[in-house]
């Protein structure tokens, strides 16, 4: 076992979980929102897209400054580790079954459709891209929530 004697703690990643999720679910929850107004123009995805990035980073450094500043650090234990395995198993399950929908979609479109399929789209490919998008941040938020969770619960 290695002990991370200077370790920000649990406590802190806790917090940092929480406040990583929240932000992570609002500001790309808004940016779908907005960018659903107009489906299929990927202009208006880059305008918000660019703005909600920045705004989440600034937002999150903000907040992880003023938890830093009021948590006390704490060694790290091998319950970090153990943590962090299972909050990202959840989220690549969640990935992985959003993927293969999407490479489903596509190939049962283009089965459908036969050879009329590149100039007679059913799923938009913009779709798809929203789709696969939404996955992304889900499975983020999933595993923010299950780390917050698990130093919560002290799950092993």
């Amino acid at each position: 076992m290695n002990v991370n004697e200077s370790g920000t703690g649990a406590l802190f990643r806790e917090k940092s979980a929480w406040a990583t999720a929240a932000v992570v679910g609002i500001v790309n929850g808004g940016a779908l929102v907005a960018i659903w107004a107009m489906p299929q123009n990927p202009m208006l995805w880059i305008g918000v897209m660019i703005p909600a990035v920045v705004l989440q980073v600034i937002a999150l450094i903000g907040l992880h400054i003023i938890i830093a500043l009021g948590t006390p650090q704490q060694p790290d234990d091998e319950r970090d580790a153990e943590i962090k395995v299972r909050s990202t198993r959840f989220s690549v399950l969640i990935d992985t079954v959003g993927i293969w929908f999407a490479i489903i979609a596509l190939i049962a479109q283009r089965f459908a459709m036969g050879d009329d399929a590149p100039t007679n789209l059913l799923l938009d490919p913009m779709l798809v891209a929203y789709g696969l998008f939404l996955c992304v941040v889900v499975s983020e938020v999933i595993r923010l929530l299950t780390q917050a969770i698990d130093y919560r619960r002290s799950v092993w």
